[in-house]
């Protein structure tokens, strides 16, 4: 397999930080003046295939800054400051160069945040790969989001069947974990409020979300934005649960976007995805 290129190698520079402190802050327009506002001698504008901006780099010798436009516009500031520098332009896909922000900001993780313990058992792996393959009949493998991916175990075994997962979570213990157990794939994977995924990702013909929850009243203002978010991303979707109650829960939260749902009593695994909410249309 031919290892995909890293962000400074698509900007053509030595190294490369971003000011953006970590990928849930991408959307933040706050760091165009940041970007803006930098020392350097050089730039390179990095656009994609319909030459807008994605992202702009400026440094001197080996000392590099970037900011990313892949998830918001740049304003005139970074514009004017790109053409006061000694600029270069370099183009790309919009998708390499998502993929290679993503692996930097996952590097990160992998490299300085220690694993939480190891939360899949092979009994576990083998149900849930069971399970989805079995929700999976009929669909065209392609690109699909784990929403609360955890450790990934969902997203290792949509992997199995074909499809390409986007992963995250905002725990970067499990995240961690993930990447330690190959679970997870650092250029697809993302430490974000799934809350707000609809910020971060694109809409796909299929989604899961494995045992939400524990779902109480105290928590319900959490896990409620959560559902509605992957029921206004996806087409068809798969939220396990532990219980019939928080199951219920996600049917009713799920019914309020439109979509329709489907509810029964998984008997693969004892205790994880004891019930399946399915969501269609």
């Amino acid at each position: 397999m031919v290892r995909p290129m890293l962000a400074h190698e698509l900007l053509g520079v030595p190294s490369l930080t971003f000011v953006e402190p970590d990928y849930a802050s991408m959307p933040d327009i706050c760091y165009n003046q940041m970007i803006a506002g930098l020392d350097g001698d050089e730039g390179r504008l990095l656009i994609d295939e319909e030459d807008n901006p994605l992202a702009l780099a400026i440094g001197n010798r080996d000392a590099w800054t970037a900011a990313s436009f892949h998830l918001r516009r740049p304003d005139v500031s970074v514009l004017e400051r790109f053409e006061s520098l000694s600029g270069e332009i370099w183009q790309e896909s919009r998708g390499v160069w998502e993929s290679a922000v993503r692996e930097h900001f996952s590097s990160f993780i992998r490299e300085n945040v220690p694993p939480s313990i190891e939360d899949c058992n092979p009994e576990r792996a083998t149900s849930v790969l069971e399970l989805l393959m079995k929700e999976c009949d009929g669909l065209e493998p392609g690109a699909c989001l784990d929403f609360c991916c955890g450790s990934g175990i969902a997203s290792a075994a949509l992997r199995n069947l074909g499809f390409s997962p986007v992963s995250f979570d905002n725990d970067p213990g499990l995240l961690s974990r993930g990447f330690a157990s190959h679970r997870l794939e650092p250029a697809s994977t993302l430490c974000i409020d799934a809350r707000i995924a609809p910020s971060y990702v694109n809409p796909a013909t299929f989604s899961v979300g494995l045992m939400f929850g524990e779902i109480t009243s105290f928590n319900e203002d959490i896990w409620g934005p959560i559902v509605t978010s992957m029921a206004k991303l996806t087409e068809n979707g798969l939220i396990s649960t532990g219980t019939q109650k928080e199951a219920e829960f996600v049917a009713r939260k799920v019914g309020e976007t439109g979509k329709k749902t489907h509810m029964y009593e998984n008997d693969r695994d004892p205790v994880y995805d004891r019930w399946v909410c399915l969501i269609s249309g």
